[in-house]
């Protein structure tokens, strides 16, 4: 540089006319570009790392036997009691007949009788009381190798009926009116016995709660120990 004035202004002059024959080139816009889409894909490499790790780090410590769980068990809750047993239930309007095979039916009355027919024969008919509990069949049908039974019981309170055999228990249905007046029906069938009766040992009858409410051994000679009326058996084999 010179102090000089007029060397100053001449100097001037030469860079002047020098920038005019310079050509500006375009910026490197690729070049940019590239370089912003490299930093991005680092920046996801890293999350996907960093994810990664805390996954597998998740899964060694569900994995590894031995590590301590994500939270204390809790106990499983107690299964309910069982409720106690009941006979199916069939309710009835008075004089609704109920087939207990083929042409074996039983009714009851709105005057408070327990009916019961086999075939063309002639009603069976009882009249129930809650005086004095009880239960007994009425008929029977041996069909084959099976025996269906059909009778009558009072008991308030009564849930489930059986008939007791030498082969085990077979569950009654007890027929019963709307108004639960502690009388009605029953039905069942079971292997025929081998006795000329074919009767089964006994009948019970128990409360919800499992307790006898009444029982009643059977002869073997078709009438049972008094209850009923008109007690038969009929072969159809």
């Amino acid at each position: 540089m010179t102090d000089h004035p007029r060397g100053s202004e001449e100097l001037g002059r030469a860079l002047d006319a020098h920038a005019l024959t310079v050509v500006p080139t375009p910026p490197p816009i690729r070049a940019v570009l590239d370089a912003a889409h490299r930093r991005t894909a680092r920046r996801r490499a890293g999350a996907l790392v960093a994810c990664g790790a805390a996954f597998l780090t998740a899964v060694v410590l569900v994995t590894v036997p031995g590590g301590p769980p994500s939270s204390p068990a809790k106990p499983l809750p107690a299964a309910p009691p069982e409720a106690p047993e009941r006979s199916p239930v069939r309710i009835v309007t008075p004089g609704e007949k109920v087939t207990v095979w083929r042409d074996q039916t039983i009714w009851l009355t709105g005057d408070g009788r327990q009916c019961d027919q086999l075939r063309s024969a002639r009603p069976s008919c009882l009249m129930m009381t809650t005086e004095k509990p009880s239960v007994g069949p009425v008929i029977g049908t041996v069909v084959g190798e099976r025996a269906y039974w059909s009778g009558h019981f009072t008991a308030p309170g009564a849930a489930r009926i059986v008939a007791r055999a030498a082969d085990g228990v077979h569950p009654a249905t007890m027929v019963v009116l709307a108004d639960e007046s502690g009388w009605g029906g029953w039905y069942t069938s079971m292997p025929a016995g081998d006795g000329p009766s074919h009767l089964p040992e006994s009948l019970i009858v128990y409360n919800a709660s499992g307790k006898v409410i009444v029982e009643q051994k059977l002869s073997g000679d078709g009438d049972g120990d008094g209850d009923g009326d008109g007690d038969g058996v009929r072969d159809e084999g």
